[in-house]
């Protein structure tokens, strides 16, 4: 009889081990914290919500809930989360979130720094004064072909140029041409004639300095960012069809 005994207490033990088991798969009871027409707010939802929203007062905060849940339900009421503007409205800022991640994304990842003799250099520019021809034309094919309206020189200051035309005159020789600068009206190109440094230099402050890094490390990490671009859009498969 006695083998019985240890048949029972170990069929018994196993049961307890199967229940507790079955038990611990079984989803966490939900502890509602606020309930509006039916529709629960669970407390961890609650203090997930709490926690990213600064509320001073307990009670302006449940309201602020309450208030939310009860215009979401007045909309479904009215068919308005079926219309079709308002699937737009979401499916673009959908879009736009997913766009904003990919870049921070990229941006994070770009590994740039800027060098004193870099900043030297940019200082000597941007104290010089720049001679300048101007091309005119059209449209971007006919500026990448040489293909000018008409031409303009120009002595100007360094520092009065725009920052993308300053950022792509620096890296250039005397004699050498920047991309077209393209827009509705049409499109210019910048030659680069001569630099004539500044007849007295002084010598930059450490604010100075570093207000040049942060110019220059942005401009390197826009370079990148325009690179990457254009890389997506050479390994794309891309048709306008429109006439």
């Amino acid at each position: 009889m006695k083998y019985i005994w240890y048949i029972v207490a170990f069929v018994a033990s196993f049961t307890i081990l199967i229940a507790s088991v079955m038990i611990d798969r079984q989803p966490a009871k939900k502890i509602v914290a606020i309930s509006v027409n039916n529709k629960q707010i669970s407390r961890d939802e609650y203090y997930q919500q709490r926690a990213s929203v600064h509320a001073s007062d307990e009670r302006d905060f449940i309201n602020s809930l309450v208030v939310r849940e009860l215009m979401i339900q007045a909309a479904q009421k009215q068919g308005i989360d079926k219309d079709e503007s308002f699937r737009r409205t979401i499916q673009d800022y959908y879009e736009q979130t997913l766009i904003k991640q990919v870049m921070d994304k990229k941006i994070k990842s770009i590994q740039a720094a800027i060098t004193e003799t870099e900043i030297d250099t940019f200082a000597l520019f941007q104290g010089s004064t720049i001679k300048l021809t101007i091309f005119k034309s059209s449209d971007e094919n006919a500026a990448k072909n040489g293909l000018f309206s008409k031409k303009m020189t120009k002595t100007v200051p360094a520092h009065d140029l725009a920052g993308e035309v300053s950022d792509r005159l620096e890296v250039l020789k005397v004699g050498e041409r920047t991309t077209p600068f393209c827009s509705e009206s049409g499109c210019e190109v910048f030659q680069l004639d001569a630099i004539i440094p500044a007849s007295s230099r002084s010598v930059p402050s450490a604010a100075s300095r570093n207000t040049m890094r942060a110019t220059l490390l942005e401009r390197k990490k826009q370079r990148v960012l325009d690179e990457w671009i254009a890389d997506l859009k050479a390994k794309a498969d891309i048709k306008v069809l429109l006439k």
